[in-house]
């Protein structure tokens, strides 16, 4: 079996998905901070509602980002068993 490469790119990955997650669940702990009027200096609602909306858009963001790096490694990893398989069946013939 063939170590896995790129540790680095597979590093970010999980830090893409964990920073992701984080995202709403801040935007909406924010939120709720603003609109209970916990939050100092009192904020508008319009700003509780801008950082959960962010939240989302960033949770988006992140997973987008973290799903064409893997999509990229995956296909690195697929192009080069191809090109082990061809070159296996070129010695062969």
């Amino acid at each position: 079996m063939r170590k896995k490469g790129y540790l680095t790119l597979r590093i970010v990955v999980i830090l893409l998905r964990i920073a992701g997650w984080l995202s709403p669940i801040l935007g909406v702990l924010i939120g709720v901070l603003i609109f209970t009027g916990i939050a100092k200096p009192p904020a508008t609602r319009v700003t509780g509602i801008t950082a959960v909306v962010l939240g989302v858009i960033y949770f988006i963001v992140f997973h987008s980002i973290a799903d064409s790096i893997r999509a990229f490694l995956s296909i690195e990893e697929n192009s080069k068993k191809i090109a082990t398989l061809l070159e296996e069946k070129k010695n062969t013939t």
